[in-house]
């Protein structure tokens, strides 16, 4: 095979894909992605060794990567992070279709406006624990003022506040019985 020697040493962003999408249908190109793709500029940099990648390029791949083979479910930590402004809103925006078209996406982010402009639900950690639950509606008037918003929940999580890390039974936050994970048929 082409990328037999891959492994050794430092491979591409599309040696890396290769081997993410090994043994997959020659017929599953991955045209549902290619809007995610053209938001995270894959295609400037496929044929560079990983290792050359900045920091921001390198989470590039690895945002690809996490949607290659079209998971029912996504999970990604701190995606944005390390992304130039332009980058972040353009992936924003194709996560956000992909989550709309059934999608299953678990991010952890420390950025409020996030949280209030891209997601339908939230939960706060403190400490390791869950601090706070939120549903759309408990997002939506974020929207309309993120510094409110974002100082509620500063001051929610601050030690010694009223209601401060209150204990949150995590079974609420989730329906009873497995999750249903849509799949791509």
């Amino acid at each position: 095979p082409p990328h037999a020697n891959m492994l050794r040493g430092d491979p591409s962003p599309a040696e890396l894909f290769w081997l993410a999408t090994f043994g997959a249908p020659e017929d599953s190109a991955a045209a549902d992605l290619d809007p995610l793709r053209a938001a995270l500029g894959i295609d400037r940099f496929l044929q560079r060794k990983i290792g050359t990648l900045s920091a921001g390029t390198r989470q590039r791949v690895a945002i690809y990567s996490a949607f290659m083979n079209r998971p029912g479910i996504v999970i990604l930590d701190e995606p944005f992070k390390w992304l130039d402004p332009l980058t972040a809103f353009d992936c924003k925006r194709e996560q956000l279709n992909l989550a709309n078209q059934g999608l299953l996406l678990l991010t952890a982010l420390h950025d409020v406006s996030t949280l209030v402009g891209y997601c339908s639900r939230g939960v706060l950690l403190a400490d390791g624990a869950l601090a706070l639950t939120m549903e759309q509606a408990d997002l939506t008037p974020g929207r309309s003022d993120p510094v409110m918003f974002e100082r509620r929940i500063v001051e929610h999580l601050r030690p010694g506040a009223a209601g401060a890390a209150a204990p949150v039974d995590p079974s609420a936050m989730l329906p009873m019985g497995p999750v249903p994970v849509p799949r791509k048929s």
